[in-house]
């Protein structure tokens, strides 16, 4: 089985960290449109493809069939991450699934919806000296059309923070190619996205044990 940690870094936002255990046979690749140098990742320069870096960085991330097709793995981690453990225990989590990532309640204890998630988005970009982390009218016709589809409240809510995936199953492609068009013409935001696409991809999709943010394999450093 071959194995790809990947992460991308788009932009002055976050800082490629070293990993600190780094387990045989697993390859380590970073998207990054920024000149960066490192003794484990493979660094791979890149163009933003779109004036908002973060839509830039989620297309590396949402499609690893495009770019990992040798590999039968891949691991993706944002940016702030820092790899403190053996990151193949997350192999043995996903089992033989599609997917797997973590449960957005076990790492925060609130929202377990994407309509809960899009209505905190509405409320912090409501605060003072606070601003919307996307825009509100492109959530909210997104919302809209997941509502007459059929899309049901409280069905859960994916941390997207790691994802674990066989990417080159052909409905784990097909999944991802959707979640990306989801991305790509709605809202930047994947947590609001994932979810439905899973829905209505048919993927099989299981949640990683513990806290995202720090579960023992990965801790974060900022940016969460």
């Amino acid at each position: 089985m071959r194995v790809v940690v990947y992460t991308a870094i788009i932009g002055g936002y976050d800082t490629l960290n070293e990993p600190l255990v780094k387990p045989d046979g697993v390859d380590f690749v970073c998207f990054t449109d920024r000149d960066m140098e490192s003794d484990t990742w493979e660094i791979r320069k890149v163009t933003p493809l779109y004036g908002d870096n973060t839509r830039t960085a989620r297309k590396y991330k949402v499609l690893p069939h495009r770019w990992f097709p040798q590999y039968d793995v891949s691991i993706w981690l944002d940016g702030n991450k820092i790899i403190e453990g053996d990151v193949l225990k997350y192999i043995e989590y996903l089992g033989e699934s599609d997917l797997a990532l973590f449960d957005h309640m076990k790492c925060f204890d609130k929202r377990n919806c994407v309509y809960e998630e899009a209505n905190a988005i509405f409320r912090l970009g409501q605060e003072p000296g606070k601003t919307f982390k996307d825009n509100p009218y492109t959530i909210k016709e997104q919302m809209e059309r997941y509502i007459q589809d059929g899309y049901p409240q409280g069905n859960g809510l994916g941390f997207t923070c790691g994802l674990v995936r066989h990417h080159n199953r052909p409905i784990t492609k097909d999944a991802m190619e959707m979640w990306w068009s989801e991305i790509k013409y709605g809202s930047k935001r994947d947590q609001l996205s994932f979810d439905y696409i899973a829905w209505k991809s048919g993927l099989d999709f299981v949640y990683l044990p513990g806290d995202g943010r720090d579960d023992g394999i990965i801790t974060h450093t900022s940016h969460t």
